[in-house]
């Protein structure tokens, strides 16, 4: 398939940021196990949470509503809101494989459902958003993964072919979604294994270059 990709599209969360769920409930809520599974399925769980990746829902109505399900306090909503920010830091690992697909000439862009709050903050803390030919986020557009029409907008802002792009999602939805629009896509379970992936079943990286850590460390994180 060598000479057939030449655009590769990355998700945010789970693959180039990290998110822990989970983690962050457990940090939030020590030994309180309870606590931790109502605000799961109250709020990261409640469809209200995708209204707000899709942007049709402000984080302000959103932590009242939170409140309101929860039965917690509005700061303590609040707080939870901002340690999901303060969560999604750097995967090193997988922005090494960003870097050496740049370097290989391929074209990169990001596909992401983000919160239009929590991608403000990201963009003030980071700087390595230049290195995407095109970014499309979900709460900006009014549209979400797994969603055909999401891909499309990509497709046509960008004059990309989809068979000539590559999606690495670490949501089986999001990834089936891209292959049925004739991408070729990678469900991300880790750097290695997309990195092992991306040499064996895609003809990328067969060089593996040793500066990619040092560009890495170049960002500012």
């Amino acid at each position: 398939m060598k000479g057939t990709i030449r655009n590769i599209v990355f998700d945010l969360g789970g693959v180039l940021l990290e998110w822990k769920p989970d983690q962050i409930l457990a940090q939030l809520y020590p030994e309180d196990p309870g606590t931790q599974a109502l605000v799961k399925k109250e709020v990261l769980q409640h469809p209200d949470w995708l209204a707000l990746d899709k942007g049709t829902l402000s984080e302000e109505e959103a932590i009242r509503r939170f409140r309101q399900r929860t039965g917690r306090p509005l700061p303590e909503m609040k707080k939870l809101m901002d340690t999901v920010r303060e969560t999604l830091i750097p995967i090193q690992p997988t922005f090494a494989l960003l870097e050496a697909l740049s370097k290989e000439g391929m074209h990169l862009y990001c596909v992401s459902n983000m919160q239009t709050a929590v991608f403000a903050y990201l963009e003030k803390r980071y700087d390595f958003w230049g290195k995407f030919k095109g970014l499309v986020i979900s709460a900006h557009v009014r549209m979400i993964k797994p969603d055909a029409e999401i891909f499309h907008h990509l497709f046509s802002r960008y004059g990309l072919a989809p068979a000539e792009s590559l999606f690495i999602d670490d949501h089986p939805p999001n990834v089936e979604s891209a292959r049925r629009l004739e991408m070729q896509a990678i469900l991300f379970q880790g750097a290695d294994d997309c990195r092992r992936q991306l040499q064996q079943l895609h003809g990328l990286l067969q060089e593996k270059r040793s500066d990619d850590a040092a560009s890495v460390d170049s960002l500012n994180v």
